[in-house]
């Protein structure tokens, strides 16, 4: 038995040929926890290099008359309860990215900010998490379509009217981590596909104040150079920021969203605030 010091939850631990027992609709099932190790061998070049691996796995038994409802129901139930137990067991983390390690660094997310907590209108607040409810359980309903499921949020006002506070909001409600993009850290259209790409399912892209993070030339506009880029690289884009935004790169990956704030609406391309990339747009302004 562990507990993780960052973690509420208890770990129980098997020992090597412990079983448990489950039933489903009457029938006893047998779980037997297994574990060794194989050493590998690799051949890479003229080297053989040496390595031993860990491996661990449940093996399954049952009577065999009860073979088809075991493979056809009882393991998609399997399936189903490892996922509410993980979900209820996720830990939110933030993440950013670093110019010095090219990659996204993360921590643990504690904030207090909830739905229930926020100085919202009850009419606007039921619509936000209406919305949300309603994208999370249409993953047929997208993929029939032909869309990659993803949806925008477009959150406007004065500064101080808790656009970042409902960020936090619909991450708790969800248990999404959320990826904290600076462009003005990005050098270029190709870099910001890498670090999409890296990006886990079920998790919230921020974009904080995209009015001024960086200065986005148009489509119609020549490039030039992105603000921080180095000399001679190639500058991050509007039509590419759209791209992996609302076109083919925006389907690598399920269950995104995509989230930009701004003060200052009028001063963006009215590409971004398209349905398609921004599919919601949310005013909070001042009480």
């Amino acid at each position: 038995m562990t507990r993780d010091p960052n973690n509420k939850n208890v770990n129980l631990h098997l020992s090597q040929g412990e079983v448990v027992s489950d039933v489903y609709k009457g029938i006893e099932l047998k779980w037997r926890y297994l574990e060794g190790r194989n050493k590998t061998t690799t051949v890479v070049g003229e080297e053989t290099e040496e390595a031993i691996v860990n491996w661990q796995c449940f093996e399954l038994s049952f009577d065999k008359k009860h073979k088809d409802l075991v493979v056809k129901s009882y393991i998609a139930y399997v399936e189903r309860k490892a996922k509410v137990i993980k979900e209820e067991r996720r830990i939110i983390k933030m993440h950013s990215y670093s110019s010095y390690t090219l990659r996204w660094q993360s921590v643990k997310f504690e904030h207090p900010s909830t739905f229930h907590t926020m100085a919202m209108t009850p009419k606007l607040k039921s619509s936000v998490m209406e919305d949300l409810d309603r994208f999370i359980k249409r993953k047929d309903y997208y993929k029939r379509v032909g869309k990659a499921w993803k949806r925008g949020y477009f959150l406007y006002g004065p500064p101080g009217t808790g656009k970042s506070s409902l960020v936090t909001a619909m991450a708790n409600y969800l248990k999404f981590d959320i990826y904290d993009l600076q462009l003005a850290n990005v050098q270029g259209d190709a870099q910001l596909r890498s670090l999409l790409l890296a990006t886990n399912n079920s998790s919230i892209l921020l974009v904080e104040d995209i009015d001024c993070s960086v200065d986005l030339p148009t489509r119609l506009q020549p490039a030039t150079t992105t603000l921080g880029a180095p000399k001679g690289s190639t500058p991050l884009t509007l039509s590419g920021l759209l791209n992996c935004i609302d076109g083919l790169w925006s389907s690598c990956g399920d269950e995104r969203i995509v989230i930009f704030t701004t003060n200052n609406k009028e001063v963006l391309d009215p590409a971004l605030l398209r349905p398609g990339c921004m599919d919601m747009h949310i005013y909070l302004g001042h009480f």
